[in-house]
């Protein structure tokens, strides 16, 4: 079974991160514009990981809440421990709506709108410039999950 790993992007990397990165210098990188919820993908976990969160050992009844779980670890003060998840649990992720907002990769304000709509059922104010609207998304997110 391959256990994936998701570490949080850091100014100030903890030495397991920083000898991930250089396993692993190619890792997926989800940290749109240095955000505080950014995040690095492993394919390998860390081989002496301090306190994971075993997701993949956890039982879910829906992937939302799947999802749930992972947001909210994600988003908490103390977000310095590693995800462990198997390859369909972070196919689930990388699949939803929502995650795909969370990163940020839409590369114009009307993607950005579309992705939006999707997830909240609601319209942006393009008005607003590209980076605006990525800080709004980006706190909408957060008010879901808090």
């Amino acid at each position: 079974m391959s256990i994936f790993e998701i570490r949080k992007a850091s100014d100030t990397p903890s030495q397991e991160l920083i000898d991930q990165l250089l396993r692993w210098p190619s890792a997926a990188n989800h940290d749109r514009q240095g955000e505080e919820m950014g995040n690095y993908i492993f394919s390998k976990v860390h081989p002496s990981a301090t306190n994971p969160i075993e997701v993949y050992k956890m039982n879910f009844d829906t992937e939302q809440d799947l999802l749930n779980f992972v947001a909210k670890e994600m988003l908490s003060e103390n977000r310095d421990r590693p995800i462990h998840l198997v390859r369909s649990q972070l196919k689930s992720l990388f699949d939803s709506p929502i995650w795909k907002l969370w990163c940020c990769r839409q590369e114009t304000k009307q993607e950005l709108q579309e992705a939006y709509q999707k997830v909240f059922g609601q319209r942006l104010d393009l008005r607003k410039s590209h980076n605006a609207l990525i800080e709004k998304v980006k706190n909408d997110i957060k008010g879901l999950f808090q």
